[in-house]
């Protein structure tokens, strides 16, 4: 992976949690995790009804150098675009090269 294929800052988020006194586990806050470079490629769109209302929603991928802590209870921040992704997995690449981390979010 080369480093000027990185043009982009990106944030991973790690949710902060808190508990009811009922016992319900909720979100509360995200905490940064880290800021890595990485590279973005082009969203793919998606509309469709969901209760009669529509719903977009945006999907990409980022390629970031490898980390073992990227997991789908991250989230990830672009800050070129300033939009919030739900991280849906990540794939290796190579032998410990990097990754690629396919996201979604909701389109604005």
């Amino acid at each position: 992976m080369r480093a000027g294929d990185l043009d982009r800052r990106v944030v991973l988020e790690g949710p902060i949690t808190s508990q009811s006194a009922s016992g319900e586990v909720s979100v509360s806050s995200w905490l940064p995790v880290c800021e890595v470079w990485a590279s973005r490629r082009e969203p793919r769109g998606d509309e469709r009804r969901d209760a009669g209302q529509e719903q977009a929603t945006v999907e990409a991928e980022y390629q970031i150098r490898y980390r073992d802590d990227i997991t789908p209870l991250l989230r990830l921040r672009d800050r070129t675009d300033a939009r919030l992704y739900d991280i849906l997995g990540a794939v290796e690449l190579g032998r410990r090269e990097g990754l690629r981390v396919r996201v979604k979010a909701r389109a604005e």
